[in-house]
């Protein structure tokens, strides 16, 4: 009886290979793009902790300071007044190559005589590199692995570009590597001595930080080292900055890894979908093969066995096509992580084991779980009712209309839920929604067949009711495939509104940020960064002097690394009082109280470091100077999208009490009434010489914000493309499946008269009508998840408040594509049936 059963399944497949096929493909779209977010996520996060493992040597804690960095006076006295061996002096900057070779590197100033204990690349007891790196002005060493693999030989002049200016080293040493850890550690790591470090950034007199190694058996030391500490520099452990670090990726990276499961969920209904229609297209058979004595446990493991097989053909195809898919995405999101957090150049694809496990996990499971109702359903045909086409169809209605108003009822209260500070939170309740909405979508299809059927008998005549009456007949079919596609198609148009939500909102706040007819600021390789490199100071003075300036507003940007995370401090300096373009969402205007603010030495926060700190108006925090810990009051809270972190502005009077820092990293320059503000930008241009000085009109600077933003988004606008190209191919498979099934009803229909053209005519409004259904059914549930994913995710995530925008183009288009999805997919079916003779296919009847 067992190789029976296999030898029917196999037949079966085989006879709908095309159907078995897009059931696979299915589930390798939903498999390859979660393992492909899961590749080039790892793959660019690995990258970036090994160059940060690399640089940290055996360090266990970090020295760091304000703005300036650490003095360098207080290196040489921890090591000569307070004898403290084991620590290093570090300056560390991103820099550029420009010639002979290209690409982004992390440039080491180190002490080689301070080495030995933090093997960060250099050997203690390699004394000729030592005095080579101190001795050779501009010298430095780079891997031999990464050295061969760029053409550069000893003695090379490379060029580099960092802080704003170009300067050549001489590569002077190639260290081999003892492992390919360390190979992997050390790529795209330049060390130089600090000396020459410091000259080449401009950071003569600072460390950007001192590298401490205590062991852990000496725990009373850090007590020791924190009381000697200057005002203004801090202890901090190692693993509790790569926590901070890591953190600040991870919501960002929760989002995407969400998203691609939720296109595998839209995988799972299509699955569904099939095995749905696979069950029902053999009801006859099952009821047969029941009435002979095949007990229900045999059927059900029929079922679920055919479920598992596709399954097993999917993810391996999705495994495969994920490798290949994460490879091109490396670039994608190692360009969005470069705009918002670090900058690390991705050498290696990383495939993890646990990534593989997921994906198979993930593959596997979601067809199991996607077949396990249509197995039980199989196992339940009683060989009596098995051909009693009518007893389904009432059955399948009532127990959906039971179904969706119990699910309605689950969905309700988890939109109440969802007001919680949590994403998982979050996303388990949009997936119960979508999950609510699905079910009630046989209620929706009977009212829509019922309110297009006078429509369609005055437009189409009898092949119009037919076509609209089969849609609500054929529940059992019909439900299914219009649940899977709304489905698919509500994630598309929810992605395109959040997008352009966040799109609308961003300019409509770049409109009234930017101050200034010209916005002057340093570049970087990472966008939040490059706003901290200070401009010359010769430069700040030649655009405050330059012909045709009425006044500029300037601008330092600095980041605080603190226990509670990094703080980053914006200090305003306005010479004709508050900033205007600032919009505030709590407290007082600062452009009419910015004397008083001045006078009390209060501070303004964005709105994501209010959410991330629990701060408001009223409250009071520390913030780490010059001059030690000094608490600030909040005097309000203003919108920002510049940075998920935020950001603490201050007037810059009240900067200079407490930070001796004096740089300026951005100027909005004011134009006279009638000057030329290109001329005015040209000018300055051509003042800032040879540094690396954005000089641009405000509204270019807008361009080149949105372009950052345009960027970022590249990989959600990736996810949402493939979902639409999963819901085509669905789409396809359940209505070549509907109307493939429907062969005896179409050749009654041709054996009373029905002309192929007309017959044609009935399955393509049919399949449209299927698809206009499935188009009107996502806009309420793509708009839903629009306003979850912009209203609640992304707000918990990244404490952004975003102004929910619909756009009716993308609307149209999401029912556009939709029936133009189904039309395509009934082509062939009714190219098929227009050819059938009805002979052939009623002689068994």
């Amino acid at each position: 009886m067992t190789q029976l059963l296999r030898r029917a399944s196999r037949r079966d497949l085989r006879r709908h290979r095309l159907q078995s096929a897009l059931c696979a493909l299915s589930v390798a779209l939903g498999v390859g793009l979660v393992l492909a977010l899961d590749i080039a996520i790892e793959s660019s996060r690995r990258a970036f902790e090994l160059s940060l493992a690399g640089a940290q040597g055996r360090a266990t804690h970090h020295i760091v300071g304000g703005p300036s960095g650490v003095p360098e006076t207080f290196y040489a006295q921890l090591r000569v007044t307070h004898g403290w061996s084991e620590v290093a002096p570090v300056v560390e900057e991103s820099v550029r190559a420009v010639a002979p070779a290209a690409g982004v590197f992390q440039l080491f100033g180190i002490d080689p005589l301070a080495e030995a204990r933090f093997q960060r690349g250099t050997s203690g007891d390699d004394a000729a590199l030592g005095r080579q790196l101190m001795s050779i002005p501009g010298g430095i060493w780079m891997e031999d692995s990464t050295a061969a693999e760029l053409g550069l030989d000893i003695g090379t002049t490379m060029t580099l570009r960092g802080r704003g200016r170009n300067f050549d080293v001489t590569l002077i040493q190639r260290p081999v590597a003892s492992t390919d850890l360390e190979r992997r550690q050390r790529e795209r790591i330049l060390v130089c001595d600090i000396a020459t470090a410091q000259e080449l950034l401009g950071r003569q007199g600072y460390l950007d930080r001192i590298d401490v190694r205590i062991d852990d058996n000496a725990a009373g030391r850090v007590s020791q080292l924190r009381e000697l500490l200057p005002p203004g520099c801090e202890l901090q452990s190692v693993g509790a900055e790569q926590r901070t670090r890591r953190a600040m990726t991870d919501a960002f990276l929760l989002n995407l890894r969400s998203l691609s499961l939720l296109a595998l969920v839209v995988a799972t209904f299509l699955i569904f979908n099939a095995m749905t229609f696979s069950v029902l297209r053999r009801r006859e058979l099952f009821g047969r093969l029941r009435a002979i004595g095949v007990s229900r446990g045999q059927i059900l493991r029929l079922v679920l066995g055919e479920c598992l097989g596709l399954g097993v053909v999917g993810t391996a195809l999705g495994i495969a096509l994920g490798i290949g898919l994460g490879t091109g995405l490396i670039d994608v999101v190692s360009a969005s992580l470069r705009d918002l957090y670090f900058a690390a150049t991705v050498q290696d694809v990383s495939v993890s084991t646990r990534g593989l496990l997921v994906a198979i996990g993930l593959g596997l499971g979601a067809t199991l779980v996607a077949g396990i109702r249509p197995a039980i359903e199989a196992s339940l045909i009683e060989p009596r009712h098995s051909l009693l086409r009518s007893s389904a169809e009432s059955g399948f209605v009532s127990r959906w209309v039971r179904t969706a108003v119990a699910l309605a009822l689950v969905a309700a209260g988890c939109v109440a839920t969802m007001q919680t500070n949590s994403v998982i939170g979050g996303y388990t309740g949009l997936s119960l929604l979508l999950l609510g909405f699905a079910l009630a979508t046989p209620a929706f299809t009977i009212l829509c067949a019922w309110l297009a059927t006078p429509l369609a008998r005055m437009l189409g005549g009898a092949v119009g009711v037919l076509a609209v009456r089969g849609v609500s007949r054929h529940l059992s079919r019909t439900g299914v495939a219009i649940a899977a596609l709304s489905l698919a198609f509500s994630m598309s148009l929810g992605v395109g509104v959040m997008i352009d939500s966040f799109r609308v909102t961003v300019i409509d706040w770049l409109g009234t940020t930017l101050p200034g007819d010209v916005y002057v600021s340093t570049r970087g390789l990472v966008a939040r960064r490059g706003s901290e490199v200070p401009l010359p100071p010769s430069f700040v003075t030649a655009c405050k002097q330059a012909p045709g300036v009425r006044q500029v507003h300037t601008n330092r940007v600095t980041h605080l690394r603190e226990a509670e995370g990094e703080t980053t401090i914006a200090a305003l300096g306005l010479p004709d009082g508050g900033p205007s373009g600032l919009r505030l969402m709590d407290g007082s205007d600062p452009a009419e109280e910015w004397s008083e603010l001045i006078a009390r030495e209060e501070v303004l926060i964005s709105e994501p470091f209010s959410r991330r700190r629990a701060l408001s108006v009223g409250d009071t925090f520390e913030l780490r100077t010059d001059r030690g810990k000094q608490p600030f009051r909040v005097a309000g809270v203003f919108s920002d999208y510049s940075s998920d972190s935020g950001y603490v502005a201050l007037p810059r009077e009240v900067y200079d009490r407490w930070w001796d820092d004096r740089a300026v990293t951005a100027i909005a320059v004011f134009a006279e009434e009638g000057a030329d503000v290109d001329k005015l930008a040209t000018m300055l241009r051509t003042a800032a010489d040879d540094h690396d000085i954005r000089v641009a009109p405000t509204g270019s600077m807008r361009e080149g914000t949105l372009e950052i933003f345009d960027r970022t988004f590249t990989i959600t606008r990736v996810f949402r493309l493939l979902a639409v190209i999963v819901a085509t191919i669905g789409i396809f498979s359940a209505l070549l499946a509907i109307q493939l099934e429907r062969a005896t009803e179409i050749a009654i229909l041709r054996s009373h008269g029905l002309t192929p053209r007309r017959l044609s005519r009935l399955v393509l409004t049919q399949t449209g009508f299927l698809g206009l259904i499935a188009g009107l059914l996502a806009i309420p549930l793509g708009l839903v998840f629009a306003a979850v994913m912009t209203l609640v995710v992304n707000r918990v995530s990244f404490g952004w408040t975003i102004l929910l925008s619909i756009d009716l183009w993308l609307v149209l288009e999401t029912v556009l594509w939709s029936v133009g999805s189904a039309l395509v997919a009934g082509l062939y079916p009714a190219r098929r049936f227009a050819a059938l003779l009805p002979a052939r296919v009623l002689r068994g009847e």
